[in-house]
């Protein structure tokens, strides 16, 4: 009886070291799993469907005020803030609503509806536009976007992990005070990947601003040298996001996580960043096309939601499975 047990745990032993070992899905399978999974759950897309809706027919407010005060503010300090002038002088017909969108590498709610070329949009366009509110409202109006778009974000991602990771019976919701606490950890995780960024690049902003006050023509060339450590961060942060929302983990946790997953699964992971970075970077070109017409342009809309909902998608399962397979986290959207 003994040798029996012995036997039975040895041989329950290897049986979970099979599994522990069994091949992980690959690129194209989490894919195809990832819009399965939304094709049960099409209600995950409606945050960025009520996004693109209020961005294409709602109200705008450009940010005249604010790029003409202080480009005017540039100029005042000599010549060579000329080129920072017209380039902040540019942004005055930026609609402060589409920093809802929060295009934060990484993060983005990726709405459709901010990348239509600007000729081409306003003639559908069926909102007024306001250019010449006080610069203190605009102000205000610009935090308030950016604070909405950190709840949308949290509530967007929050539903695409249940699709991903709920089973199709179990129903779908999630409750204000986990929106709330997920766009609060949203919020420090883009700080905290600010922080890095500043970090890395105080030494050529140093560089810089010497450069520039001892007449050194081309000193824009040192920033090329932060092109390799903002590629490292990308890819090996690319997870983070989903490993927050999906673990409910803090923003420094999430970038550990989203960094041992890819340094596990290196080649894998750049495959699929890469599929990703196609379907929905190539695919967006060709949807904004259509947008000639407002039936164009809300076809767009839905198709766009439903593309880039299905990577995110796939990309939480990517995660999910490779976490797994470390021991990292219940991975509950739950919890």
């Amino acid at each position: 009886m003994h040798n029996w047990g012995r036997q039975d745990r040895a041989d329950s032993t290897d049986s979970g070291e099979m599994d522990r070992e069994a091949p992980l899905p690959g690129v194209i399978d989490t894919i195809g799993a990832g819009y399965v999974a939304l094709a049960l759950r099409p209600l995950a897309i409606l945050p960025i469907v009520l996004l693109d809706l209020y961005l294409l027919l709602g109200p705008r407010v450009t940010l005249a005020p604010l790029s003409e005060a202080v480009a005017d503010l540039a100029r005042r300090q000599g010549d060579r803030w000329d080129d920072v002038a017209n380039e902040v002088a540019r942004l005055e017909g930026f609609n402060i609503f589409d920093a809802g969108a929060l295009e934060i590498p990484l993060l983005r709610t990726p709405g459709i509806v901010p990348s239509f070329a600007g000729e081409r949009v306003a003639a559908i366009r069926v909102g007024t536009t306001w250019s010449a509110l006080p610069g203190g409202i605009v102000m205000l109006l610009l935090l308030g976007s950016l604070a909405a778009g950190l709840l949308l974000a949290a509530w967007y991602r929050s539903l695409l992990a249940q699709a991903a990771l709920l089973n199709a019976e179990a129903p779908i919701s999630v409750r204000p005070e986990r929106i709330a606490r997920r766009a609060g950890r949203i919020a420090a995780w883009a700080l905290s990947l600010a922080g890095l960024a500043i970090l890395v690049a105080m030494p050529v902003l140093v560089a810089s601003v010497v450069g520039v006050v001892l007449g050194f023509g081309d000193v824009t060339l040192l920033w090329l040298f932060l092109i390799f450590p903002a590629l490292w961060a990308w890819v090996h942060f690319f997870f983070s996001i989903h490993a927050l929302i999906i673990d409910d983990a803090g923003p420094l946790e999430a970038l550990r996580l989203s960094y041992q997953v890819v340094q596990r699964h290196f080649w894998q992971s750049l495959r699929f960043m890469s599929a990703s970075l196609l379907i929905s970077t190539g695919l967006s070109f060709a949807l904004r096309e259509l947008a000639t017409s407002l039936p164009g342009a809300l076809l767009a809309i839905l198709l766009n939601a439903v593309i880039a909902s299905g990577m995110l998608v796939a990309a939480m399962l990517f995660y999910r499975d490779r976490a797994n397979r470390l021991g990292l986290y219940a991975q509950a959207p739950g919890r």
